[in-house]
């Protein structure tokens, strides 16, 4: 996942500038190949114009041609990877990295780094909305990245980060308030400023049609891991996530919208790890349904993931995909019989 250099606004605006120009790119590429195929057919042409066909003017097109698809690719890396100057975003990247790779650290020590931070920022009052809005934004990242490299049975001590940092604010000691950042005035932390919107902006970028035979299977397991962690964090009843909240869902809802048969495996193992994580909050939302709770979600779902899970569970050959269906059926019957009695 590519990470911050800006703040979001000049990020988004850097990023509008760089698809135009691939875009206008794209097409002068697609203008001279058209071209270039009118000319590689002389005989088509009338007479008096084939003599324009000469090798000067071939090799003046492919030149052409060769400069626009290297500009394209050279576009498409800045757009793609910003390198990150160790001055702003290592700040935030290394509390993280102490949480997961230094013994004895745990998450109340780095909720305590991170409001630190605020306030060592907050001792300049120059641009201080501007620069607490890009630690909040370099915060959520570094969230969204750990969240997609970390195995989805070891993500508790993220998950727990994440909860004791909603419930804290930064004092701000000048104004005898708390600490707010510029989007919608959010209060640090517990308006948990920008982690939902880069939540989002990487669901709705993400494109799971694109999984194929070809599939970048770095991007899946990065894709499964996140949606573990929304999965856990739901369950534990983290308030910014709910069945009101269409993309927070999309990948358990939307199952059984197809026809039994139709699934992809990465659809099926995103279903059971939501079952696994979240059974709870997931037979809640499905059956309880109320007037004042709309949301995707109907009281059949349940039984209708129940049946998607037995009709794959002999489809797939890779067995960490069994496990996951077994494990998801076994926890259901498990949340079921709780009910029960």
């Amino acid at each position: 996942m590519a990470l911050p250099l800006f703040s979001r606004p000049s990020f988004i605006l850097i990023g509008g500038i760089m698809e135009y120009l691939k875009s206008v790119s794209f097409t002068a590429m697609r203008l001279m190949i058209d071209k270039a195929k009118v000319l590689a057919v002389p005989m088509a042409l009338p007479k008096d114009h084939q003599t324009i066909l000469t090798p000067s003017l071939l090799f003046s097109l492919f030149i052409i041609r060769a400069f626009l698809i290297v500009a394209v690719i050279i576009v498409s890396m800045v757009t793609t990877v910003i390198p990150v100057p160790r001055s702003d975003f290592a700040v935030e990247e290394e509390i993280l990295q102490t949480l997961f790779n230094q013994d004895g650290s745990s998450p109340a020590r780095a909720v305590e780094s991170v409001i630190a931070r605020g306030m060592e920022l907050a001792e300049s009052a120059e641009n201080l909305k501007r620069r607490l809005s890009n630690h909040a934004y370099y915060i959520a990242c570094a969230i969204l990245r750990f969240a997609m490299n970390t195995p989805h049975d070891q993500q508790s001590k993220l998950v727990e980060f994440l909860l004791l940092l909603s419930k804290e604010t930064v004092p701000d000691i000048q104004n005898a308030g708390v600490l707010k950042c510029w989007e919608a005035d959010a209060v640090l932390w517990t308006d948990i400023p920008y982690v939902i919107i880069v939540w989002r902006d990487y669901v709705h970028g993400y494109v799971p049609e694109q999984i194929t035979e070809h599939v970048n299977v770095g991007a899946a397991l990065a894709n499964e891991r996140f949606y573990a962690f929304l999965a856990q964090l739901s369950e534990l009843g983290f308030y910014k996530l709910n069945e009101t909240v269409s993309w927070c869902y999309d990948a358990v809802a939307g199952t059984v919208d197809f026809q039994i048969g139709d699934l992809r495996e990465d659809e099926i193992r995103l279903l059971c790890l939501w079952l696994i994580y979240a059974p709870n909050k997931l037979r809640q939302d499905a059956l309880l349904r109320r007037e004042d709770r709309p949301g995707p979600f109907r009281p059949e779902f349940w039984e209708l993931w129940k049946q998607i899970l037995v009709e794959y569970q002999d489809k797939f050959e890779d067995n960490d995909t069994q496990d996951l269906i077994f494990k998801a059926q076994a926890i259901m019957a498990g949340v079921e019989n709780s009910t029960k009695s």
